[in-house]
């Protein structure tokens, strides 16, 4: 029966390390290496959920960013739930949210304490804790 893929340890090694990093989805963070983060051309404006009402009432899910040559805001894949006064950053090549607020029911804030990282490459959110 003919392989595949050539009997090279180099291609082998690295096929090990693309299984390996592909099967330890809470652990890819810190698996990241320069041939599993993400690569793109240039920066982007990013936009992440929050108030979307002049009192503060309505919460958003909508996660977007400004695409310069096109002069217009693009949509991702929504939050998982709606926040605001959340954190966020860049890590990784992964988008990471953290705690903020999650409902303003009866004009008072239901803290979170949730994480939730996106992966550009699935388009997906996951629950981190």
């Amino acid at each position: 029966m003919l392989s595949l893929l050539p009997r090279e340890a180099n291609c082998e090694a690295l096929l090990e390390e693309a299984l390996s990093y592909h099967s330890q989805l809470m652990a890819q963070p810190v698996l990241q290496n320069q041939r599993s983060a993400l690569r793109v051309q240039g920066e982007r404006l990013l936009f992440v959920g929050g108030e979307v009402s002049e009192r503060g009432e309505d919460l958003s899910d909508d996660v977007c960013f400004l695409d310069p040559a096109q002069g217009c805001w693009l949509t991702e894949t929504q939050l998982p739930a709606r926040r605001s006064h959340h954190g966020v950053t860049v890590m990784g090549g992964f988008i990471f949210v953290a705690g903020g607020s999650s409902s303003r029911d009866n004009g008072g804030d239901a803290a979170s304490n949730l994480l939730y990282r996106y992966d550009p490459r699935r388009n997906q959110w996951i629950k981190v804790s």
